[in-house]
Formats: structure tokens, sequence, C-alpha cells
């Protein structure tokens, strides 16, 4: 049975005008423009390419990597700076409280450790995440939100 959240999740992301980050926003973005395979599709027909191209909607985000690639996925909290990782303002709550959970585990978190450091990094992709998302979501642009702050350069530096 399809999920009606999924598919209007998937319709919603996977459209021209979309509020998109992520490292591979603006490629994606780019490329829907030109040849958008879900543009006219019923939810049976969003919901056999979302499964066929792996894309899986994860709690704070969706996920494009396909097993197939023969990578290993990043996953613990790292798919937030993965290239294949896309998320939207549908999630930006998640990433707010998730941000406030990570400063309060940073609060306590022995000073100089690996754990401290991982923390500290989630905390710089979220805060990344979190301004994008608002400020693409405040956009006043002529007609859509496609002018980002933060260029693919800069979400690999942020690694």
């Amino acid at each position: 049975m399809i999920m009606w959240p999924d598919f209007q999740l998937t319709n919603t992301v996977f459209n021209e005008g979309a509020v998109l980050v992520g490292k591979q926003a603006l490629q994606i973005k780019e490329k829907l423009k030109v040849n958008n395979p879900f543009k006219g599709k019923t939810i049976e027909q969003v919901d056999k390419l979302r499964k066929a191209h792996k894309i899986q909607i994860l709690s704070h985000g969706l996920c494009l990597h396909h097993p197939m690639r023969n990578e290993p996925c990043e996953g613990d909290g790292v798919c937030l700076g993965c290239r294949n990782f896309l998320t939207t303002p549908d999630f930006l709550e998640v990433h707010k409280g998730r941000l406030k959970k990570i400063r309060s585990e940073l609060a306590s978190a022995p000073a100089g450790g690996p754990y401290e450091n991982k923390l500290k990094t989630i905390e710089k992709y979220l805060v990344g995440i979190i301004d994008e998302l608002e400020t693409q979501v405040n956009y006043s642009g002529i007609d859509n939100h496609s002018d980002y702050n933060i260029t693919p350069i800069e979400w690999e530096g942020m690694a």
C-alpha cells in the first residue's frame, strides 16, 4: 500500500521549483528542469520509480544512495554531509530538534575526544542545513526558491 505522505514528499522533492538542501541539491534541481521522470505520474508510478531508484525516505530527509554502486553508506549522522542526502522544509523542525539534542550532548561530552569531534561535525551540518532551508523558504525572488547561499564547494569544506 502506498502511503500518501511518501508520495506527497516525493512529489514535493522531485519538481523543478523544490526547496532542497544537500551537497547535490543544485545538480538535482538542474537535472529535473531538463528531464523529470516523476512529472505527471500517478501515485503508483511515483512509488515504483522511487523504489526502482532505491530512494529511501528517512526521518530527516531522503537518501539517494543506491546499493548497486558498491559504496558503503556512511550513516550514523554523517548522512547530513553525504552527497546522497537531500532534505526539504518538511524536515526543518526535525533538524532543529536534533540540533538542540546535539548541543545538549556537546555540553556534557568529554572535551577533545572523538565523540566531541563527531558532535561538532553534526552540529555544523545541522546549522548549515537549517540556515539554508530557512533562507530558501524565505527567499522572495521572482519565481522560485533556487538561490543558495552555500555553494557545493562550501558544502565539501564543511566535511
